[in-house]
């Protein structure tokens, strides 16, 4: 920990998610550093206290014991006692693509890699689908636990239908999920070691969010440029309709991808050193420098090209490609 930098309990307690703690828990640092270095960079969103705050928070990790939180309501009347002995990795479970593998696998990579145990994972979703299982709605999200050996039973996400919840012993982090960080360095990597698969640079890949949710990103007509990269021998991929083990293997021979910012970029973690990375940046969306960060911790070529317009033009995103070009 930083010299002169004091924690108090409700920084720590950030990463139980917000929660309401009627008990004062037992707080141990674990020393085993920081994941990342952490910094927001879109700091229109916050003060300068607040920025300081986030970039003194090492470690980032922290053994709470004998820890309750506030789990629902007024309306629920059970409580749940955790009786697992080993402590417990709890992790905001984000059904973001994105967001879910650097907030979550990422940082389970790191305390696997540090050598700290933990039987079980347990997080809050960003949404409640009452009465579901929250890896049954999110399918997508099982594969990236499987394939660091998880088994996503293991996986425990209360659904609010509890008073109280208390743990004997609990991990967590310092930093809420949602802050937008420049800098994913060591988790960056780690995703790469460990989720890629060896495969040779053949393919130029557009990546389309033609059937994504209707953003600020959203492009009308975006088969027009769907074209365009056709006419060039691109493959035109739909993320959507793919799972978590064909996109690995499909980006694993990426020589180039292009695509609007957005989720989708993110499968460079998967390609060979030696593809390219190009963002069409089409709206007034700033904080995606998130990719030109990636590219820079994995070693790959970005290239931006931009072209802001409200209505969402395919025919203005293409001048600006070939104005580039």
């Amino acid at each position: 920990m930083k010299a002169g930098v004091k924690l108090d309990l409700e920084e720590i307690i950030i990463g139980i998610d917000r929660h309401v703690t009627p008990s004062v828990p037992r707080v141990e640092p674990l020393n085993i550093g920081s994941s990342d270095l952490y910094i927001n960079y879109h700091r229109r969103h916050y003060n300068e206290k607040q920025i300081q705050s986030v970039n003194c928070l090492e470690p980032e990790f922290y053994l709470l014991e004998n820890l309750t939180i506030l789990a629902g309501g007024e309306q629920d009347d059970e409580h749940l006692k955790i009786s697992d002995s080993l402590p417990i990795f709890f992790a905001h479970c984000n059904n973001n693509y994105l967001h879910f593998l650097f907030e979550n696998i990422g940082r389970i990579l790191f305390l696997n890699e540090k050598g700290v145990k933990f039987k079980s994972i347990i997080g809050v979703p960003m949404s409640s689908k009452s009465g579901q299982n929250y890896l049954d709605v999110y399918k997508f999200l099982n594969n990236p636990l499987k394939k660091i050996g998880l088994n996503p039973e293991d996986v425990f996400i209360p659904y609010f239908s509890y008073r109280t919840i208390t743990f004997p012993k609990i991990i967590t982090t310092t930093l809420n999920h949602q802050l937008h960080m420049e800098s994913y360095s060591i988790t960056t990597k780690l995703l790469r070691k460990h989720l890629r698969e060896n495969g040779e640079a053949l393919h130029n890949i557009y990546i389309s969010r033609r059937y994504a949710d209707k953003n600020p990103r959203f492009i009308q007509d975006e088969e027009k440029i769907e074209k365009y990269y056709a006419n060039l021998g691109y493959k035109i991929i739909y993320n959507e309709s793919l799972t978590f083990e064909e996109q690995i293997n499909l980006y694993k021979n990426a020589k180039h991808l292009v695509g609007i910012s957005g989720t989708g970029l993110v499968n460079i973690l998967f390609a060979p050193d030696d593809c390219k990375l190009t963002e069409l940046r089409t709206s007034d969306y700033r904080d995606d420098d998130v990719f030109k960060y990636l590219c820079k911790y994995l070693g790959n070529e970005y290239e931006l090209i931009t072209s802001y317009d409200s209505h969402g033009s395919a025919d203005i995103v293409l001048d600006s490609i070939k104005s580039h070009l």
